[in-house]
């Protein structure tokens, strides 16, 4: 990563750290995750008000599985 990115690259490291801990190392995507996500665009007018769709509609855990051996 170069210096002029990262700037200090011990805090870099460390905020890297903190930022992957809601990540699952399966990298495996939840319902509920994507269930909390599809709530939250409204607030930020990223869909058409009253616009409702399934969480498993836009996600496919397919490759992840196949990757895994699953």
């Amino acid at each position: 990563m170069p210096k002029e990115i990262s700037g200090d690259l011990k805090l870099y490291a460390e905020s890297f750290e903190h930022a992957r801990e809601p990540f699952p190392p399966d990298s495996l995507v939840s319902r509920d995750g994507v269930a909390r996500v599809i709530e939250t665009m409204p607030a930020f007018d990223v869909v058409p008000g009253g616009m409702k769709f399934e969480p498993e509609s836009v996600y496919d855990n397919r490759f992840v599985l196949k990757t895994l051996g699953r």
